[in-house]
Order: C-alpha cells, then structure tokens, then sequence
C-alpha cells in the first residue's frame, strides 16, 4: 500500500474498541468488573455482536479480556483484539478505575493501542487515551504490539 492511500478501520473492529466496550465501560465501570469477572466470554461476544449493528460482520477470532490489578490498586480490563488490518484498527484496549476510590468514576482511564502507517512508523503503535463523550488524545508513537509491553506503559500513566 502508498503511504499516500488512505487505509480505513473497518467499522466493526473499529466500532467495538472505540464505542461498544468504550460506552459500557464508562456507564458503569463496577457493573463492567462484575460482568467481565462472572461473564467474560459471554459479555465480549454481546459487544462484539453489538459492534456489528449496520456493518459487515467480522469474526471475533482471538478477542480475549484479563483483569489484573496494579500496584496502586487500579482495575485493568486488558482485551485483546482480532488482529487488526488497517491504520487505526486496535490491537489493545485498557480500560482502567480504582473500585473503592471516594469517586471510582473519576478514575476512569480508557487506553487503545492503535496500528499506524508501516511506511511512516516502522514498527510503530499509537498509544490512544479516550474520554467518556469520545474525545481522544494521541500519546505517541510506541514500539511494536506486544500485550506486556502496552500494559507496563498503561500503569506508568495510572501512577
């Protein structure tokens, strides 16, 4: 592909990370903990199939969430993507809150980590933070998609 073409998300990928899982998250974080910890599966799939509404259907092949918690006692969502294709497809999402916190809706964090232009950024991610009305803030180009290395730099932003 020219660097000069422009390469679009498909809209189902596109809609689950930056809508769907988005939208549910910052509705009700401790509700979203619940359902992932007792429905993990289940819950992905009815987003994923949410996602789909008015777009071709893609196969969720490979969208997988893990819960850990870091050291400052932050909830973090780590989903796992299907692969992605095209410039601002997601490989990552990290969606973060401290449950407890006086105002755990405050502490709400929302992090993708996104495929950019090869021919401009060798190897390169663009490590995205979204508000809850969708507003997004670009934090730089990062080295490669590996889910560890996303996650270290998603707990250096919590801290």
């Amino acid at each position: 592909m020219l660097s000069d073409e422009i390469s679009h998300p498909r809209a189902h990928h596109y809609k689950f990370a930056n809508n769907e899982a988005r939208d549910v998250f910052f509705a009700d974080p401790e509700m979203f903990l619940v359902m992932i910890n007792t429905h993990g599966s289940y819950i992905l799939k009815y987003l994923w199939n949410e996602a789909a509404d008015n777009c071709d259907y893609l196969s969720m092949e490979g969208l997988v969430c893990e819960v850990r918690t870091t050291p400052n006692k932050f909830k973090v969502f780590l989903i796992t993507m299907p692969p992605p294709e095209n410039y601002t497809e997601v490989y990552y999402v990290a969606a973060a809150f401290q449950p407890g916190a006086e105002r755990p809706y405050e502490t709400c964090r929302y992090y993708t980590l996104e495929k950019v232009n090869q021919d401009v950024h060798t190897n390169g991610t663009l490590l995205c933070e979204w508000n809850e009305y969708g507003g997004l803030t670009t934090m730089g180009v990062h080295p490669g998609a590996d889910l560890n290395d996303f996650y270290q730099e998603v707990e250096k932003l919590l801290n």
